[in-house]
């Protein structure tokens, strides 16, 4: 019993880091992102968005996918079980914080790495959708904080 408590507190940490990982990722981004959106050089457009597409492969894809699994792992590794608001509401923001990553971000960079210079370039770094769910998912990922330290009952 006592070796379990102690592998689950290590999955803890675990997610912890994972979820500091992704948020690095998340928030990083939109720094870039902005920086990208007022450049009028295309190679530093060009740049910004394979900087983007970095932050994406390494730290954004990478850490929602293994913080959330963890994260899932967790609620019933500690029992509390799905039947709780609070785990409903950070379930549900997690699905749509990986669906905007997964199903628009993702793609929308990964299209940019190969866009040429000119207005092809121009249209994939001042794409407002991919820019304002960068947004969106800080705010998601700060909602999900919020939820996971405080444990407000339903």
């Amino acid at each position: 019993m006592e070796t379990m408590k102690s592998f689950l507190a290590w999955m803890w940490v675990l997610h912890l880091l994972l979820a500091l990982w992704l948020a690095t990722g998340v928030f990083s981004s939109a720094v870039v992102l902005a920086q990208v959106k007022r450049t009028a050089d295309a190679a530093e457009r060009a740049f910004g968005l394979r900087l983007v597409w970095r932050l994406m492969t390494v730290f954004i894809v990478p850490g929602v996918l293994v913080a959330g699994g963890l994260g899932f792992y967790l609620v019933s590794g500690f029992q509390y079980g799905f039947g709780k608001g609070w785990i409903q509401a950070s379930a549900a923001l997690y699905v749509l914080l990986l669906a905007s990553i997964l199903l628009v971000q993702v793609p929308h960079f990964h299209k940019a790495l190969s866009a040429q210079e000119g207005p092809e370039l121009e249209r994939f770094a001042r794409a407002p959708l991919p820019a304002m769910l960068n947004h969106v998912n800080a705010l998601i990922i700060l909602v999900m904080i919020i939820l996971m330290a405080m444990k407000p009952t339903p």
